[in-house]
């Protein structure tokens, strides 16, 4: 295992003990969700969700090689059916009265953090923390609520099911949001100065990664604070990392704690339980078992 994981995980600890640390959860985290009886949607990624719309906007899979945008796909469909019909569609795509949070966001709700943020739409971690005990939240869906909130707080950054909108889908959605949701974009910037942030649930390639570094790059420029991107069996290239660790980004990779055979649920499990042990000090110099 590298020398270095151990540093990074140690320093989020310190800043979870300190108070002083905030998670950002991103589509990819909603994956572990557990599915009720007789569930008819998967969970779609980012990548399914626009071939969903590709298909209803051309009636066609698109060609295997094909390169598509899904906010602009989302933007050409909404031309089409209306911003009803997306929103509709995106309702019935995203199964989030079919699913039900895991031991794994109760977890992630357990640490504490500062603040939440979330880019999904569905309400697995408000649910998964009215299950938890040491912390109450406050939900944050309006940015006009964002003045009477105490901390800590879950704040849905794009929308949330079933009915607060609008659901931040389509590039002119992303083109304006830094205009009409300033307040969100500066209390993650706010975050940022005051607590160190941790990406869970996205990846390289996640629009909504990529739009909020970008975001965030704008006001802070080469000195933005460290972020730390927790990621699995997400195999950077040495130029991507070398581009994250500039914009300091710094890529923590949880695949070795996943075990042999690889579990993605125990990679979490054990990094979640390595921050509760050293933030509760039971056993501040043990590492988690992954065989």
């Amino acid at each position: 295992m590298s020398n270095q994981i151990p540093q990074q995980f140690n320093e989020i600890a310190l800043h979870l003990a300190e108070g002083h640390a905030s998670v950002m959860v991103g589509a990819g985290f909603s994956r572990n969700a557990q599915y009720v009886a007789n569930a008819k949607v998967k969970f779609l990624s980012w990548e399914e969700l626009g071939i969903l719309f590709y298909k209803r906007l051309h009636g066609k899979q698109p060609d295997q090689n094909q390169f598509f945008d899904p906010m602009k796909i989302a933007g050409d469909l909404e031309a089409v059916i209306g911003r009803p019909g997306l929103e509709q569609l995106m309702r019935q795509s995203i199964p989030d009265l079919q699913i039900i949070p895991s031991k794994l966001h109760e977890n992630l709700m357990t640490l504490p953090w500062n603040d939440v943020f979330t880019t999904n739409y569905d309400t697995l971690l408000e649910r998964a923390a009215e299950n938890v005990i040491s912390q109450h939240y406050d939900i944050v869906v309006n940015q006009e609520d964002l003045v009477f909130s105490t901390r800590p707080r879950i704040i849905k950054l794009h929308g949330s099911f079933p009915s607060h909108r609008p659901f931040i889908i389509t590039e002119e959605d992303y083109r304006r949001y830094p205009i009409d949701f300033a307040p969100f974009v500066n209390t993650v910037q706010q975050s940022l100065i005051e607590n160190t942030l941790c990406l869970i649930g996205f990846s390289g390639r996640d629009p909504n990664f990529l739009k909020w570094i970008g975001w965030i790059r704008d006001n802070f420029g080469n000195n933005t604070p460290l972020i730390y991107m927790i990621v699995y069996e997400e195999d950077f290239s040495p130029d991507v990392q070398r581009l994250f660790l500039k914009r300091n980004i710094v890529p923590v990779n949880l695949t070795p704690l996943a075990g042999n055979p690889i579990f993605y649920e125990k990679a979490f499990n054990n990094f979640f339980d390595y921050l509760e042990n050293k933030i509760n000090k039971e056993d501040p110099f043990s590492w988690p078992n992954c065989d």
